[in-house]
């Protein structure tokens, strides 16, 4: 057999090994986003401009990932935001100068990223609308919110005296924050503003409390937490705010001091803002006004609710629950891929779906 003739076959059977090789890795890194994917868990670290995007399906097994040149990818207490298929989430990078004061917008279906400039260190929380989005952050005792166009990249600013704006939201074409001020007298406060970032409204929260970190709508009703009094003792509160008229109310919780929370089927689920081994969720009926507390075997910081469960992570494992008024119940958990670098930890920065059916 001459040279040519036996090289075509060698290189064939080079090929097919690699294919048949490569068959069995079940995870495979990804330049767009699996289009089998349901649920997603953001990994990140402030110790390099690394971040991992873990995707499961409805079974959690792990369809793919995506690695991503963003350090501080998201936050531990707070929900990335997921609507029209896209991921809005922030990157705050390492600080100094390599602080990126950047939001991540992320097509869902391409996996193609357009950075969104707002500038600030150390972002505090986000949120978008059609048109715009909205960041907070606090630096030597200011805060500030920075309105960033998408299209254009066109920004805005608001600069307040007060130690903190922690939270925000959008509703009816109202930007709200939250805020809190610790110099002298401990206040907390809420602004109404428009989307010119020009205050409407000023409410006085102080004597419900302080140091909001999380909201969710019910019924025309902005509930929000409330963890601390403005002495800063732990409470267990839940802060009621009416879209009508901006009236304040409140619920008095049984256990949690609450940290996250969300409503499904007229019911309140409360994580509690604990940092022992084992967390707890405490479910309220807002109908009835009557609460149960579940004790789990794992930490909890931030939840999500879809498709009638409730999800949650700790830096290695990813939990679904089923639920109901009666019980929480552990469906099935997997292993989140912890692939190690030395000296590098990563830890989980948020969830997200691919389409939320609550």
């Amino acid at each position: 057999m001459n040279r040519s003739a036996w090289i075509k076959p060698m290189w064939l059977i080079l090929v097919l090994s690699f294919f048949f090789c490569g068959c069995h890795f079940n995870v495979k890194d990804v330049s767009d986003i699996p289009s089998d994917f349901y649920i997603a868990v953001i990994r990140t670290t402030e110790q390099k401009q690394s971040t991992v995007i873990s995707f499961y399906d409805k079974d959690l097994k792990c369809v793919g990932t995506k690695k991503l040149s963003y350090g501080m990818v998201g936050s531990t207490w707070k929900h990335p935001i997921c609507n029209d298929n896209h991921l809005y989430v922030n990157a705050a990078g390492l600080g100094g100068e390599k602080n990126l004061g950047i939001c991540l917008d992320m097509d869902l279906n391409t996996g193609n990223i357009n950075e969104l400039k707002h500038g600030l260190v150390g972002p505090a929380d986000c949120v978008e609308t059609d048109n715009y989005i909205f960041v907070c952050n606090n630096l030597n005792y200011k805060s500030h919110i920075v309105r960033c166009e998408k299209e254009t990249g066109d920004i805005k600013e608001f600069t307040e005296n007060v130690s903190t704006i922690d939270t925000l939201y959008c509703y009816d074409e109202k930007l709200i924050a939250f805020a809190t001020d610790y110099q002298g007298i401990t206040k907390s406060y809420i602004y109404i503003m428009d989307y010119e970032l020009d205050v409407i409204r000023t409410i006085d929260i102080s004597q419900f409390g302080i140091n909001v970190e999380n909201v969710c709508l019910y019924q025309e009703k902005l509930l929000f937490s409330l963890a601390l009094d403005s002495s800063q003792n732990h409470i267990r509160k839940v802060g009621i705010l009416s879209l009508d008229d901006y009236t304040i109310d409140s619920i008095e919780l049984t256990e949690c001091q609450p940290l996250d929370l969300q409503v499904h089927n007229d019911t309140l689920y409360v994580s509690d803002f604990s940092h022992d081994a084992n967390g707890k969720i405490e479910v309220y009926d807002l109908k009835a006004k009557k609460s149960k507390v579940f004790q789990l075997e794992h930490t909890v910081n931030c939840f999500y609710l879809n498709n009638e469960c409730l999800y949650t992570a700790s830096d290695k494992t990813l939990y679904e629950y089923s639920i109901n008024q009666e019980m929480l119940e552990l469906k099935k958990k997997t292993e989140i891929d912890t692939s190690k670098e030395k000296d590098v930890h990563y830890y989980v920065s948020g969830i997200f779906f691919k389409a939320s059916i609550n």
